[in-house]
């Protein structure tokens, strides 16, 4: 684990963040793709995130007052296949008391209802804590003679778990039992990271976990093609799949990379990378190419 709980980090190409959004406020954009329609019964409360094709937002059902995860895909942006395969993944994953039954199941956020509008197909979804990304660290970023300094607060979970390791077994087996029902079901979900892992926790214990944003799941068996997801997290054979699709090596299509790879494998290593975010407190989206010291200056690792 990094030492500081805070470091500070010098970066020449700045990447931006996609942080969970904190007051509703869309770009004149989105205004004109997403309006300002909200499903019948339901009362938005906020922007929880953004997607290549869809907005989530934080809601309540009028009667019942059950806060959920309303995603929204507009029918005009030609995304409502992507809405057809989130629905496609969780009929699978109700299509039998095995998988009610399954230990897993409690680490899935699960599909609630589908909502057909005129102009929107909306995903209803459970909810969970904080994204892991919140939860393990707050960064902030400013320019300064022309590099960009970033500065990572580290929060409290991963200061508990630096303090009981425990915490990061509990939090392993939760995942693991979550992916167990979908390798299980031949589902990859296919863009694991920080930000898709929702956490409730206290100082000592991880009470609960949810993974979610089911946009980039696919049938193992079935695959007729992959997309890129958050290329941090993604396995080298895939990232060479994706840059490199016309190679001849590759003339079977995503059936040439699959060949070499088990269900499994594909969200295996994601767990992975996101295993050493845990670990070192540190984001993997940072550039690599930055220089890493703690707030008194030494520094923590080369980049």
């Amino acid at each position: 684990f990094a030492k500081s709980a805070q470091i500070e980090m010098k970066c020449k190409t700045p990447r931006q963040t996609s942080p969970k959004a904190q007051s509703w406020t869309l770009s004149d954009q989105e205004k004109k793709v997403y309006g300002n329609r909200t499903p019948k019964d339901y009362i938005k409360l906020d922007i929880l995130g953004r997607g290549g094709c869809a907005l989530v937002w934080l809601a309540k059902q009028t009667a019942t007052k059950q806060i959920v995860a309303l995603k929204q895909f507009p029918k005009n942006q030609g995304s409502i296949g992507s809405a057809k395969v989130e629905e496609d993944i969780f009929k699978q994953l109700g299509s039998n008391q095995l998988n009610a039954d399954h230990e897993g199941n409690k680490s899935i956020s699960h599909l609630l209802s589908t909502i057909d509008d005129k102009k929107d197909v909306w995903l209803v979804y459970e909810v969970g804590g904080d994204s892991l990304s919140k939860a393990l660290f707050n960064i902030k970023g400013e320019f300064h003679k022309g590099e960009r300094i970033y500065f990572i607060n580290h929060q409290d979970l991963y200061r508990s778990i630096k303090k009981n390791k425990n915490m990061l077994r509990q939090l392993l087996v939760k995942l693991f039992n979550a992916f167990d029902l979908l390798h299980e079901n031949g589902i990859v979900h296919a863009d694991i990271k920080s930000d898709n892992i929702l956490v409730t926790y206290n100082s000592s214990e991880i009470i609960d976990v949810k993974i979610i944003d089911f946009g980039s799941a696919f049938m193992f068996e079935t695959a007729k093609c992959i997309s890129m997801s958050t290329p941090e997290y993604l396995a080298p054979e895939i990232l060479s799949y994706l840059d490199n699709s016309n190679n001849p090596k590759y003339k079977e299509g995503v059936t040439s990379v699959f060949k070499t790879m088990k269900v499994w494998s594909y969200d295996m290593w994601s767990v992975g990378a996101l295993l050493l975010e845990v670990i070192t407190g540190f984001p993997l989206w940072l550039s690599l190419k930055g220089r890493t010291r703690s707030i008194t200056g030494k520094q923590i690792f080369g980049m």
